[in-house]
């Protein structure tokens, strides 16, 4: 079976389709794919620095390598990885962050800087890139506040993607 990218123009069910057949392609050909999703809402505290969105729900998990109960991604072998992080949310007046992936705790990808925004304006930033982990890594999605008042992430907003690529 082969997969075949999707159609911008598809309707829901020839969507669907489409994202069975790639589960079902990387399933044959990977050995870990993850891609997981928070499915709660999140308030992520004021000026607290980095604040960990932890994913609550795998949509993929091939391998069996996301913990729900931590919100984090474990590497089952030493390699290279594609890690790729979303989060949307409302943001103060004023106020920058960044969105940054995080390896055992150590921030690893340079964060993207959310600029300041209107009050109660949306915001999207991600995090993305190649990162060699070793076995047994944890791989997170941290958002960075620098105001005084809490960053509201709503239910779903919040996406962490992982495979590895060598």
């Amino acid at each position: 079976m082969t997969w075949t990218p999707p159609n911008p123009i598809l309707r829901e069910d020839e969507l669907q389709a489409n994202f069975e057949s790639l589960e079902i392609y990387l399933r044959e050909k990977a050995e870990s794919v993850c891609i997981a999703k928070r499915e709660g809402a999140l308030t992520l505290g004021a000026g607290a620095g980095y604040s960990s969105v932890k994913p609550d729900t795998a949509l993929v998990d091939i391998g069996g390598n996301f913990s729900t109960a931590n919100g984090y991604y474990v590497a089952p072998t030493e390699g290279i990885y594609q890690v790729n992080g979303t989060v949307r949310g409302k943001y103060p007046a004023g106020g920058t962050g960044a969105i940054a992936i995080f390896v055992n705790g150590t921030q690893t990808l340079e964060p993207n800087l959310i600029e300041a925004v209107a009050v109660g304006g949306v915001w999207i930033g991600c995090a993305a890139g190649l990162i060699k982990l070793p076995i047994l890594a944890t791989v997170e999605l941290r958002v960075f506040n620098t105001t005084a008042v809490e960053i509201a992430v709503a239910a779903g907003d919040t996406e962490l993607s992982i495979f590895r690529v060598l």
